[in-house]
């Protein structure tokens, strides 16, 4: 069996016995999640040797590796995580094609969403929905309450209200709770878990962006189709009017402007340094900051040995003295100073930013 069609089959990876010992296994596992011991940074290159390293050194503990925010304890898990890494699609509904990041989230969701006809025995009294529990039925009659019934009122948003306070509890967790998911190569944050795997892989995918926009006045190139649609539908849009923030007067072009304009300036987000305790808006002016306290090299000029630590300057440096070379690699490679951030990772495939939770 080839490499490719056993990446397009989760089947290969359910039973234990299915991956002991594979070499094809453990070079999956080696590509994509860092052998490492978070208690004492004992770097390994497999995952028997963690385990007997908390065996001698960690008696009391449970062996495990992290990646993603995730204690990964068995090698089937790790397997599969790895998998799921190299390809996005590894835990996909057959029935549905949505995607999910894991097993455990893909078969919760074939119970809920696509149970068969004869199990669906709970129904509605306020329309033809049937459910497989009364739980889920419980929480769809939420659906039928009145607006102005709705009682349990979001503190952050006072336009969206709730039936029941779980529901208001999954609403503060979507909209509201800070990401848990940051990018490791642009400091992106990302709330859901498969969308960040999917984002954490473009990075990493061939070729640079293939699609310009043609519109009037706009040079930009985008990777692909979709994103063409979504530039287009966020910066160029007739529909879409310029609004006002609320809570300072300042006018944006639209919703999504809006949006990200009182996420970084009216939010109580902050992301907080643990060498000095200083404070930042966003995780990428954290990271910026931190390669102060690590020396650690983030941006490099493609076109000079100047490095630097400041997406900003490094961006000022390159139109300033390399205004040619800058508009020629624009076309090629979306001039995205995060982008030459994941051009130097590509060539360091083995480094790896530990977080401390």
């Amino acid at each position: 069996m080839n490499r490719q069609k056993k990446k397009d089959c989760p089947e290969k990876v359910k039973g234990r016995s299915s991956i002991k010992s594979n070499s094809e296994d453990d070079e999956m596992v080696k590509k994509y999640i860092p052998m490492i011991c978070e208690l004492c940074t004992f770097i390994s290159t497999d995952y028997s040797s963690i385990r007997k390293h908390f065996r001698k050194q960690h008696p009391k503990m449970k062996s495990y590796v992290r990646c993603c925010n995730k204690k990964l304890f068995h090698r089937l898990e790790i397997v599969r995580h790895a998998y799921k890494h190299d390809n996005p699609e590894f835990f996909k509904c057959k029935d549905c094609k949505k995607n999910f990041a894991e097993q455990s989230t893909l078969s919760r969701h074939m119970i809920t969403a696509h149970a068969p006809e004869e199990e669906l025995n709970y129904h509605c009294d306020q329309c033809p929905k049937r459910f497989p529990c009364q739980k889920k039925l419980e929480i769809h009659k939420n659906s039928h309450v009145p607006q102005n019934e709705r009682v349990f009122v979001c503190d952050q948003c006072p336009n969206s209200r709730f039936a029941s306070n779980d529901l208001l509890k999954i609403h503060i967790c979507m909209r509201h709770r800070r990401p848990t998911n940051v990018c490791h190569v642009c400091a992106k944050e990302i709330r859901d878990k498969a969308s960040f795997e999917k984002h954490v892989r473009s990075h990493f995918d061939d070729g640079g962006p293939k699609v310009k926009c043609t519109l009037e006045g706009c040079d930009r190139w985008l990777k692909d189709e979709d994103n063409l649609r979504r530039h287009i539908r966020r910066l160029h849009s007739k529909d879409q009017k310029a609004v006002t923030c609320d809570t300072c007067g300042r006018e944006c072009k639209n919703q999504d402007a809006l949006t990200r304009h009182k996420y970084r300036v009216h939010s109580n987000v902050v992301f907080t340094c643990e060498e000095c305790k200083k404070t930042f808006k966003r995780a990428i002016y954290l990271r910026e900051h931190m390669a102060q306290h690590t020396g650690e090299i983030l941006y490099k000029c493609p076109f000079c040995t100047r490095t630097s630590n400041s997406n900003a300057n490094m961006h000022s440096h390159k139109k300033k003295m390399h205004p040619l070379e800058w508009e020629n690699w624009k076309k090629t490679n979306n001039g995205n100073s995060r982008q030459l951030l994941s051009e130097q990772q590509k060539n360091k495939p083995n480094s790896y930013t530990l977080c401390n939770n």
